[in-house]
């Protein structure tokens, strides 16, 4: 750039030392005057442009590095965190290296027309080619995060899933064996009043006492056969109080006071 800006400068002195003899100036035409005032006056305007085209370089140059440097820092903290991060993340970190590499391919065209005026005006295509490796690595280590992360979400959905199965499957069990144990209690209530209703049948038998038994020892068949009767009701009645029958414990001792009146 300053090679380019002293040939500039001595071109201009070289135009006035022409004019100049024996280091007086000599009387120059106005219209002469005139064209080499325009001329001079276009060479600071370009060198002007040239100056300004350069700074615009360098400042898209330091944005890019800048930028670039954030999103290596991103994807490094995604690849350290990738059971924690969710797949948005790096949908955004894409979208904004998607946007880096539009600028430096703009900033490839404006040092490519620069180069075309002095290749001192440009960025440096070895400058240009280590972005764009660097963006292709990164774009590479975006697509394998992204596999990373898909597995890691399909991996947790599918036990999601599968942890959600297990739970219908257990409720359905639950309900299963409450149905069953319900079930089990109604049956054995049943079975327990049948139990206690035989014990009042017995009982009721051992009651009544139309015994027709012959012979000369009756009453004490009789008396023998209905302690009997009354003992099975007994059994029954404690069978039935084993399961919670509220009322065979009072049938018990009503019974067992039977048998003594029988003695």
């Amino acid at each position: 750039m300053k090679q380019t800006i002293h040939a500039i400068l001595f071109a201009l002195a070289a135009s006035i030392a022409v004019s100049c003899t024996n280091g007086t100036f000599p009387l120059v035409p106005r219209e002469e005057l005139t064209a080499a005032e325009e001329e001079n006056s276009e060479l600071r305007s370009s060198l002007s442009a040239l100056q300004e085209n350069y700074n615009k370089q360098n400042k898209e140059l330091s944005y890019v590095l800048s930028e670039l440097a954030s999103i290596c820092n991103q994807t490094t903290r995604i690849r350290l965190h990738t059971g924690e991060t969710p797949l948005t993340d790096l949908d955004l970190v894409k979208e904004d290296l998607a946007s880096i590499k539009e600028r430096i391919a703009y900033l490839e065209k404006q040092a490519a027309r620069a180069r075309k005026i002095n290749k001192d005006l440009a960025i440096a295509t070895t400058t240009i080619r280590e972005l764009k490796e660097t963006v292709n690595n990164q774009e590479k280590e975006i697509s394998l995060l992204r596999q990373t992360l898909s597995e890691h979400e399909n991996t947790i959905h599918s036990q999601k899933e599968v942890i959600s199965t297990q739970k219908d499957t257990i409720q359905r069990q639950n309900a299963l064996l409450l149905a069953q144990k319900e079930e089990l209690a109604k049956t054995v209530r049943q079975q327990t009043e049948l139990i206690y209703n035989a014990g009042i049948m017995f009982s009721l038998l051992a009651d009544e006492g139309d015994f027709k038994i012959s012979g000369r020892k009756n009453r004490y068949n009789v008396n023998a056969y209905r302690k009997r009767i009354y003992e099975e009701a007994v059994s029954l009645y404690k069978m039935a109080a084993s399961q919670g029958h509220e009322d065979s414990r009072d049938s018990i001792i009503s019974v067992t006071l039977k048998m003594k009146l029988l003695q």
